[in-house]
């Protein structure tokens, strides 16, 4: 078997002149309803407000106006999707208490001015010209300046070299770096100093040949602006790759939590040395840890997953965080981005509608799952490709009104629920683990919802039979898919009341899979292998990131279709429904057979005494690795725990039996269990499964030096 399509390819018309907004409020479609402009389509959650087409076709329009005035952005511009909260970090609340219109210009130097604290700024002082300059005690000061004929200098840029100063840039070999190539700053000029006095050993290291050896590692462009990336000596080496502090520092101060950061380096037996960033928190945050003293290592794993979130692996805080109480600022750093044209979210858009017959009478109304006038709600956040294509996107395209949440509570949820007669629950796993396992939930209505759709990761079939308890009125289904893919690959069947267990749904129309053996040959019907799929909504690339792209974007037989490596191990069965069955990082090797965490972690869920589970693989001298559980335990089993210290073993034992009974040998809990609080996950709700899989590390050194004593 080559490939497998969609049951139906018959796709209906995907323009391709409109750009997103064109395509929601200036254009027509078959699939799209007529009466699209007279319920709201959204609902502010808290206050009840509703927002109608025509404030949001007037608030976009002047969106893009402001884009176009202030930055410049037009056709073919990269732009990001989600704006900045306000800078209640980098400004203090008593900002607002003055008039500040009199300033004119601001200049910042002495430390790096991140892009986004810029932006900030400007927020902040729309009136102001901003700029940095940069330069040394060494250099007798400025070595560069913002223009003047920029009001808001280049983002990240410390300025243009002044009048008189020569600039080289040296790599590490020593060669001259060209333009836009990263190296050290050497500069020479008229205003340089003569050397540090009385220490002839530091003079010789920095004043060469008349050339200041500035220390910092800098990038100049074609505009001789200049560009400070981190301090030469601060570049950590993790796994052989280089990894700037100044990065990890900028993302951190865009947390609402940070108030200040410094991220340095740790010794790491593996790694080399590992990331650890000390943290000021902000005002709020500490008025929470001193209420709440739980709140402190809460907050640390947020912030871990905030950066795990957006950065590669070797650039997470696996040495952790620390709070101090003062430390010096220095903000910099990108993000990693997708780029998505505006026809692959369309595209996406009209694929969904499609598949689910939106405004098609195939049957009662009252039986249409996606007709108009139903209400959804949006406790995912629209910065996450689920939520800003599944959930309001595609639900505002079939005329749903959507309940914007701004922040998940899911006591709120459920009240949310029974106020706005929610009719689609949009989620991922954790959300229907709550449901299922909090005694909340029964004390709210849920008979409302007729519809609910999980995604972002694997729901397994244990947990998709307590969800039918939890909601038996409703359609229970899930759909995959990747920012990469513009979002969804597979969507929720509607001929189904419930999707086919443990299934991810069913292809959608003009989506295309093939299914990779670790040998490089094609897959067959429920054979597994590696997914990799093209179709309509794929992205174009990542930005400014050619090594990531060639890894992920790949072409087959010299053909200009573009394919997405998933990196997910899948199965797809003959009516094209797809089966994920862990992430192939992830998957374990247990005496040469191939162990999927998700399936033991599904089964588990599935047992009383246990509200949430992740497990991993540690090494094992006969079985190459075998499976240890995390397990966070049901209320019910943490009181017994409480009552008799006992009951602890007695749960582990229990659950240890539980897998016996139910897997094969090579799938058994080898490795044992441990209860945790939590489970960490990203705001998506998949497993970070690398912080236990550390965890377990560390517990495995623990126990052989104390062996040792």
């Amino acid at each position: 078997m080559a490939e497998i399509y969609a049951p139906e390819v018959a796709l209906n018309s995907i323009p391709d002149d409109l750009t997103v907004p064109q395509f929601f409020l200036d254009s027509s479609h078959p699939l799209k309803p007529t009466n699209n402009t007279v319920k709201p389509w959204m609902i502010d959650d808290a206050t009840g407000r509703q927002v109608g087409f025509e404030e949001i076709r007037a608030r976009t329009f002047g969106l893009a106006n402001e884009f176009k005035s202030r930055w410049n952005l037009g056709e073919n511009d990269v732009a990001p999707t989600t704006l900045h909260r306000l800078a209640h970090r980098a400004m203090h609340p008593l900002t607002k208490n003055y008039d500040l219109s009199s300033v004119r210009w601001l200049m910042s130097g002495a430390a790096p001015l991140s892009a986004e604290l810029t932006k900030h700024l400007s927020q902040v002082l729309p009136q102001c010209s901003i700029g940095q300059g940069y330069g040394l005690t060494e250099t007798f000061t400025a070595v560069a300046l913002s223009s003047n004929d920029q009001k808001i200098a280049t983002p990240a840029s410390a300025g243009v070299l002044i009048p008189g100063i020569v600039a080289r840039v040296v790599k590490p070999d020593g060669t001259l770096a060209k333009l836009g190539e990263p190296g050290e700053l050497l500069v020479r000029g008229p205003s340089m100093a003569l050397g540090y006095y009385k220490n002839p050993e530091a003079t010789a290291e920095v004043f060469v040949d008349g050339w200041v050896h500035t220390g910092d590692e800098v990038v100049i462009n074609e505009k001789k602006e200049l560009f400070i990336l981190d301090r030469m000596k601060e570049i950590l080496k993790v796994k052989g790759f280089q990894v700037a502090p100044a990065e990890l520092e900028g993302h951190l101060l865009d947390h609402p939590d940070v108030a200040d950061v410094c991220v340095v380096g740790i010794p790491h037996e593996y790694h080399g040395e590992v990331p650890l960033a000390y943290v000021v928190l902000s005002l709020p945050a500490q008025e929470r840890v001193r209420k709440d003293p739980l709140e402190s290592q809460k907050i640390k794993e947020r912030l871990i997953k905030h950066v795990a979130d957006a950065k590669v692996e070797y650039k997470r805080l696996t040495g952790g965080v620390e709070y101090i109480d003062v430390i010096p600022k220095n903000p910099s750093g990108r993000p990693k981005a997708v780029a998505i044209p505006h026809y692959a979210l369309i595209a996406n858009v009209v694929q969904m509608a499609f598949f689910c017959k939106a405004a098609v009478d195939y049957t009662s109304k009252e039986q249409q799952r996606y007709r108009p006038g139903l209400v959804a709600i949006a406790v995912l956040p629209f910065y996450h490709i689920y939520g800003l294509v599944v959930v309001m996107h595609f639900h505002i395209f079939c005329g749903h009104t959507v309940v914007v949440v701004p922040k998940f509570n899911f006591g709120g949820m459920l009240k949310s629920i029974e106020r706005y007669r929610i009719n689609h629950l949009l989620l991922v796993p954790p959300m229907v683990v709550l449901l299922c396992k909090s005694p909340l939930t029964k004390q709210h209505d849920l008979s409302s919802v007729t519809m609910c759709m999980s995604g972002a990761a694997p729901l397994s079939a244990e947990l998709t039979r307590q969800f039918m308890e939890v909601l038996p009125g409703s359609a229970i289904g899930q759909g995959y898919g990747m920012t990469e893919t513009c979002t969804t690959v597979t969507f929720p069947r509607i001929d189904q009341k419930i999707g086919t267990l443990g299934s991810g749904g069913q292809l959608l129309p003009g989506d295309v899979a093939r299914v990779i053996k670790p040998d490089g040959s094609l897959a067959g019907f429920n054979e597994p292998g590696e997914l990799v799929v093209k179709g309509p909504s794929v992205s174009l690339c990542y930005l400014n990131n050619p090594e990531a792209t060639k890894e992920t974007y790949i072409y087959f037989d010299s053909k200009p279709d573009r394919w997405i490596r998933t990196g997910d191990e899948v199965m797809i069965n003959e009516e094209a429904e797809l089966f994920v069955l862990d992430r192939i990082k992830e998957i374990m090797k247990v005496r040469g057979f191939q162990v999927a965490p998700a399936e033991l972690e599904g089964l588990l869920l599935n047992h009383p005494d246990v509200n949430d589970a992740c497990v991993v693989g540690i090494p094992d001298e006969y079985s190459g690795e075998v499976p240890l559980a995390f397990i966070v335990p049901s209320p019910k089993a943490l009181g017994r725990m409480k009552t008799d210290p006992g009951e602890v073993e007695k749960v582990k034992s229990t659950l240890t039996k539980y897998v016996a009974d139910n897997k094969v040998n090579y799938k058994r809990l080898a490795g044992g269990i441990e209860f945790v609080d939590s489970i960490p996950k990203n705001p998506s709700g998949k497993l970070l499964r690398r912080f236990l899989r550390d965890k377990a590390k560390e517990m495995m050194k623990a126990k052989q030096a104390k062996a040792k004593l």
